[in-house]
C-alpha cells in the first residue's frame, strides 16, 4: 500500500489469482476451467513487482519468464504442475497464438499452438503486457478470448493523496 498506493487493489486481485495455482488440478477437475490472468499497464507501475510478489507467495520465484518465446513458456507450463507461471512481456507472438494460449490454458488442454510434441497446461498462467487485453483488437472474434481472461489493469491515473504515511511504522 505504501510503495504503490494507487494500485494496491490490483495487487490484491493478482494475489487472489495466484492462489488458484495451488489448486489448479482440483479446479480443472471440478470447474473444467481456470481463468488466465492478464496484467497490463504502462512501464514502471509495478506489474512485474506485483507478479514477483505473487510468485514468492506460492514459492515459485524461478517461474518469472520474461520476454521468452511461446515454446519456452509452454515447456514450463507442461513440466511444472500446480504452479504459478508468469509470462512477462511475451515476444514474437501473434494475436492468434495468444488467443490459442488463452483458450488452451483456460481449459487445461494439450496445446495445438506449437507442434513440438504434446504439451499440457498444468499450471496457472499470468500474462503481463503493456497493452490492455493482450494488445488484441476489441472485436466480436476476440470476445471469446477476453471472456477467459481475468484482467487486471495497472493503468490508474496518478491520484495525489493528502494522507501522510510517514508516521506509520513498517
Amino acid at each position: 500500500r505504501h510503495v504503490y498506493p494507487n494500485t494496491y487493489m490490483q495487487v490484491f486481485h493478482l494475489l487472489a489469482s495466484a492462489l488458484k495455482a495451488i489448486q489448479f488440478d482440483v479446479l480443472i477437475a471440478k470447474e473444467k476451467f481456470v481463468s488466465v490472468c492478464n496484467v497490463s499497464g504502462p512501464a514502471n507501475v509495478g506489474k512485474t513487482l506485483a507478479c514477483a510478489i505473487a510468485l514468492r507467495l506460492v514459492d515459485s520465484q524461478d517461474l518469472m519468464l520474461s520476454r521468452c518465446t511461446l515454446s519456452s513458456m509452454l515447456d514450463y507450463a507442461h513440466v511444472f504442475k500446480n504452479m504459478l507461471i508468469v509470462w512477462d512481456d511475451p515476444r514474437n507472438t501473434s494475436p492468434g497464438q495468444l488467443s490459442s494460449v488463452v483458450h488452451e490454458a483456460f481449459n487445461g488442454v494439450a496445446s495445438s499452438t506449437i507442434t513440438k510434441g504434446r504439451r499440457q497446461y498444468n499450471s496457472t498462467l499470468i500474462i503481463g503486457t503493456q497493452e490492455c487485453l493482450l494488445g488484441m483488437e476489441t472485436n466480436n472474434v476476440n470476445m471469446a478470448t477476453f471472456s477467459r481472461l481475468s484482467h487486471i489493469d495497472f493503468n490508474v491515473a496518478e491520484a495525489t493523496s493528502s494522507f501522510d504515511y510517514s508516521h506509520e511504522k513498517y
